[in-house]
This record gives structure tokens, sequence and C-alpha cells, in this order.
């Protein structure tokens, strides 16, 4: 399995958590537009990939499989909004907030082996709305191994 540089140095021990002021996400009614209000810039997690460029060049020129993991999950949410984008202009349906493809990785609020791969949005709502950027999920990555596999590769 291929890690580009920046996946071999993600601290998956130690990831800093969802902040705790910040509750529950809301769900949207689409599978990949999901988010969180109130999220403060101070309390981005571990930094990853800077750009959506800088993320597809890993999976594509470098072979990493986890950021092909992460940018399958990413192209799927940019889909879905370029999906809903015409019922914004045609029908002044409500603008979903775009992502700025800033990646930063926090361990899940349960706990649980993996961690979900964040980024911040521009500030977009109702026509004439104004309201503060918000967090967006854009992929969530979970980690297991068979039983006995860890210990088996630590003993080779």
């Amino acid at each position: 399995m291929t890690l580009c540089n920046l996946c071999r140095t993600i601290p998956l021990d130690t990831l800093p958590t969802v902040p705790q002021d910040i509750k529950c996400g809301y769900m949207t009614g689409y599978p990949y537009i999901q988010y969180f209000r109130d999220w403060r810039l101070e309390d981005k997690g571990f930094l990853h990939y800077q750009s959506l460029d800088a993320l597809q060049g890993s999976a594509s020129d470098l072979h990493c499989v986890l950021c092909n993991l992460i940018l399958e999950q990413v192209l799927r949410c940019q889909a879905e909004l370029e999906k809903l984008k015409p019922s914004w202009e045609l029908y002044g349906a409500y603008k979903y907030a775009w992502p700025l493809w800033e990646f930063w990785l926090v361990k899940p609020a349960s706990g649980r082996d993996g961690f979900w791969v964040m980024t911040f949005t521009d500030e977009l709502g109702f026509k004439g709305e104004v309201r503060r950027g918000e967090a967006r999920l854009v992929a969530a990555i979970g980690l297991c191994v068979k039983d006995g596999m860890v210990a088996q590769s630590n003993h080779r």
C-alpha cells in the first residue's frame, strides 16, 4: 500500500477531536453535504493538502491510496453541489456554501478509529443572507485490521 509523505505523517493516535462545543452536524438531505456551524478557525485539526489540485496530484501522480480514498469522497461532494447549482439560479433555492478545499483531519467525536476530512466553506446562503463559513465534512475514513494482523506484521 503506497502512501504519500504527508499521509505517512498523520498522527492517528493523537489527532485532535471534534471540538467539544460542536454538538452535531447538520443533515441536509443530501448524503455528501454535511456541515457544522460555529467551528472556529483555530480549531482546525491536522493540516492535510491545502487544495483540490494537490490532493488530486497525490492520488494520481504519487499513487497514494489514502489520498485516493479521500479524493473519491471529495469528488462526490463536489458533484452533488454542482448538480444543485442550477436550482440556485433558476428557483432561488438555498445555496449551500462552497468548500474551500483546504483539507484538515480530525478524530470523530465518537472516538472511533479513523478520521474525518474537513474543509471550511465560503459565506453563502439564501439571497442577501450573510453568515460565517461552515466546517464541511467531505470525507470519512475508518480504519480497521483483522485480528492479529498488526501483531504479525510487527514480528516480521
